[in-house]
């Protein structure tokens, strides 16, 4: 009988052991994961507002404006997409995007163009009221 309850008894206590280790594993886990979710909309917001930036500028002088934007964020392709008064910056694989409004522009341009972050320069057009990006050509 004394063998007997010395085996269940580590048995138990290295069952314990594993729970705990198992559960520190899945709690880091989901930290990473929030923490690299956080990181990644970070980097969106100021590739937005780097966009926004380019927009407001081309459209003050009304030109051409070159901008080179990072290849992808946090290991993520993303594509960058404006429409009216809206920049939306979404990666391709992960569902992460970030969307801003565009303004101090002063006048009621017409905003369109979609490029991928593969391109890593890119163009921003301005003509009259339109304003355009798209993938740079050198």
């Amino acid at each position: 009988m004394k063998g007997q309850h010395r085996i269940v008894s580590e048995i138990l206590i290295f069952a314990i052991g594993v729970a705990i280790t198992s559960f520190v594993v899945i709690s880091f886990q989901g930290v990473e994961n929030s923490i690299s979710k956080i990181s990644m909309e970070d980097q969106l917001t100021s590739v937005s507002n780097l966009i926004r930036s380019g927009i407001i500028k081309v459209a003050d002088i009304n030109s051409t404006i070159r901008l080179r934007i990072p290849r992808d964020v946090s290991g993520a392709i993303y594509k960058i997409s404006l429409e009216d008064d809206k920049i939306t910056i979404s990666t391709i694989k992960k569902p992460i995007s970030v969307s801003k409004q565009i303004f101090n522009t002063g006048h009621p341009y017409i905003i369109k163009g979609e490029v991928f972050s593969s391109a890593e320069y890119v163009d921003i057009i301005s003509s009259g009221l339109n304003i355009m990006i798209n993938r740079s050509g050198f």
